[in-house]
Formats: C-alpha cells, structure tokens, sequence
C-alpha cells in the first residue's frame, strides 16, 4: 500500500523514510491512517518507529503521507537467495519477535510476508507493512486484507482470525525462503514450517513464543502485557483539554486556540506534546515547529505550512497568518516543543500568536516550555505537569517493563520514592 522514498528531513536533519499514498479510496486512506495510529503506539526494536504523518488535496486529488526511520536493508526474499540456515535465522527470530510484540497488544499484522521483513547487514530484522493489521479480537468485516498465497484458511472463509493466521503466514514465509537457500531447512525447522501451516488453527503453535523455542531461542521476548499499545500513561487529563480544543477547531465552535503545557525537565512534556502532534496529525494538518536558536523559526514555518511565501516577518506576519488559515479547506494546528529554546525574538512572538488566537478561528497552537506561562488571555489554557503518580508509574512499568503489579508494586514503590519520583525518565539514569 503506497510507495515508500528515502527523503531528507529539512527540519529535524537526517534522512528518513516517507511512505505516500495517491489516495484512491476511502477505504485506502482509512487502512493509512489505522496503520500509521498502530505504530505511533508502539516501541519495539523489530517495528518501524514513526514520527510524523500529514495529508494534503488539491482540487479533486489527494495525497497522505507518513515519515519512519530510515531501515537500510534488502527484504528477506532477497537475502535469503544463496544462504544457508543459519545465516537466515536471525532475521527470522527477529520477525518473531516483533509477531510476539504484536500480540500481546492484541494486534494481528496481517501481511506476514519476506518482503516485509527487511534485513541490515548485520543479519537483524525489522518487520514493515502493517497496513492490513487488525485487532484480533475483531469480527472479520469487508474484504480480506493480506497477499495472497500467504492468507490463513480462516481468514479466506471469512471465519474469525487471530494471531495463529499471522503464524500461519510465517510458515508460508519459511517454506518461500527454503526455495532460496544453498541448503535445504533443517529437519526441526521443516517440521515446524509443516505445523505453522496446519489448516486447523488447533494444530499450529500456540502462539509466538512456542515457535521461538522451536527455532531454539531460550529467552522469553519482552512482550507488554494486557492486551494494548503502550500509549502514554497518567496525562488522561491533559490530553481530554487537547482533544477538546481540537474538537473546537475542526467543528469551528467557540473555544479557546492556545495551550500551553509547563514542566520541568523529565516529567514527560516532550514525550506528552509528542502524542497531541500524533492524534492531531490524524485528524486536521499540523505545523511541527522544531525550537531552536534560529532567528525567524516561527514565522519561516508558517509560510511553508500554509503555502504562503510572501507572509512579512514579526507580528504582521502572524496577523496574515491567522488570515491566511481562514482561507484554506481544512483547519490548522501549530505544535512547538522547547519553547525555552527559542531566540528572544522568537520567543516575542510565540507569545503573541497565543493571544491572537482567542477563541475561534481556523489556527490553533499548543506549545510545551520548562518557562511558566507568559501573561495569557482567558481563553488560553495553561496545562501544569506534575510528576506521575505512585500508582500511574506502577502501571508504566507494568505495560513497559513487563513487571506485573501485583508481584512489583513493593519494589515499584520503592524505585518511585528513592530514583523515580514521578520522572519516569529517572529509571534510566
């Protein structure tokens, strides 16, 4: 689904990989969107990490697109022509892995297949495509999402599918790759191929971690436990207050178009503004304003962002900019981590795009800073964080770590009262 470039991002520096999609369908732009949202969830070695995604129409057209690590790499298929066994096993384990991942956050891949697993020189692996994943305790609904050759018996019965059809795929995988290698598979790797493609569900491995035993790896994968993505855990309330102006904005009702987010260091204001730019970017086009010491940052972004070169500098500029928002088909949020990073200047004139804005209108703007507040009219909200509490770090640790509550929560606490102290980026120091 899409195609995939290695493009350079002006803004954070570096390369990175866009995926876009000539959007066709509804259909086509719904499966884009649930992909790049299951991703934005997720942290794991063996999954692509994403960082931004944003859409654009123009007349009758309309593209979307997503930004994600860079993997430098050739798909399984490829680098499996010639090898034997073992050079393979790695990335295979690897693929695993992320299976397992996956699962236990109650998400079936749904396209388990060599040209989705991509391979460093080094031999890792990194699992792509999750454009057809789905829950998997979902009842199946629509056409069957997957290639084919690769699909479960279930899945093409319109039978329910959960994660044995993704083990069923990676059995297809084994047998595909064994038509490359040098060698023939090893006798316990071909049987294992054989159960993991077994018509009946009951007669394939339970589950990710019995296939890993099969291929000999002992250690347990970490997994998160309960069933869900580990999204960010303790700031309900705030994220309910963005949610909110968002809904305000799109909706075009009265309410309040600034946010302002205040913390110290540590306590997670990036990590929080991180995920209001993720639920935004789904939802209406957002200007991700990186702070740093460059004279005319704001304003500089604003023109790219709402296709306006000719917007003057200084607070004219913002006044045209809030005119300009008015005139495009869709709504616009400006985010800006760091504030405290910003020239002065700069800094001037954040703080005077957050009075402007008032209470209607089609530019919204939160913004994060270990400053408090400047002078803010009433319409603005300013959003204090406060370290987590004892039992919201529990159940970080608990989604993240892997330590289960109720054997942890003694040892937790003491980790909260003598390191963490709500920081949760203090178990790492």
């Amino acid at each position: 689904m899409g195609a995939t470039y290695r493009v350079r991002d002006r803004l954070a520096g570096g390369d990175v990989a866009l995926k876009l999609l000539e959007m066709g369908s509804p259909a086509l732009e719904a499966a884009f969107r649930a992909e790049f949202e299951v991703l934005s969830g997720l942290v794991h070695p063996r999954l692509t990490e994403v960082f931004d995604f944003a859409f654009h129409r123009s007349g009758g057209d309309a593209t979307c697109f997503y930004t994600s690590r860079v993997v430098d790499g050739s798909t399984l298929d490829v680098v499996s022509e010639g090898l034997v066994w073992e050079q393979v096993r790695r990335a295979v384990v690897d693929a695993v892995e992320a299976l397992h991942f996956l699962h236990g956050l109650g998400i079936r891949h749904g396209d388990v297949k060599p040209r989705n697993v991509v391979v460093d020189e080094a031999g890792h692996a990194v699992v792509i495509d999750l454009g057809c994943s789905r829950p998997i305790a979902s009842a199946p609904a629509g056409a069957v999402a997957g290639t084919p050759g690769f699909l479960a018996p279930e899945l093409l019965d319109g039978r329910p599918a959960d994660h044995r059809a993704d083990l069923f795929a990676l059995g297809v995988t084994l047998r595909e790759i064994a038509g490359r290698l040098a060698e023939p598979l090893p006798d316990r790797v071909a049987r294992l191929a054989e159960r993991l493609t077994e018509p009946d569900v009951a007669g394939r491995p339970a589950d990710a971690v019995e296939v890993l035993e099969a291929l000999g790896v002992e250690r347990r994968p970490s997994a998160a436990p309960g069933g869900h993505a580990p999204r960010l855990l303790g700031r309900e309330p705030e994220m309910s207050n963005f949610a909110s102006m968002v809904d305000c904005l799109l909706d075009g009702s009265p309410g309040g178009r600034a946010l302002y987010v205040v913390g110290p260091e540590g306590v997670g204001r990036s990590r929080l503004l991180r995920e209001m730019k993720w639920a935004a970017q789904l939802r209406c086009p957002v200007v991700d304003v990186r702070a740093r010491a460059t004279p005319g940052l704001l304003v500089s972004s604003l023109r790219v962002a709402l296709a306006d070169p000719s917007l003057p500098d200084g607070l004219e500029g913002l006044f045209r900019a809030r005119a300009r928002a008015a005139e495009l088909p869709e709504p616009t949020l400006v985010v800006i981590d760091d504030l405290q990073l910003l020239p002065e200047d700069d800094l001037v004139l954040v703080h005077a795009l957050l009075r402007l804005l008032g209470n209607d209108g089609r530019l919204a703007a939160v913004c994060a800073s270990t400053e408090p507040a400047p002078p803010l009219p009433e319409t603005a909200r300013v959003l204090p964080l406060v370290p987590l509490a004892a039992g919201a770090v529990a159940e970080w640790a608990e989604t993240t770590l892997g330590v289960a509550a109720d054997r942890g929560f003694v040892h937790l606490k003491r980790m909260y009262e003598q390191k963490v102290r709500g920081h949760t980026f203090n178990l790492f120091l």
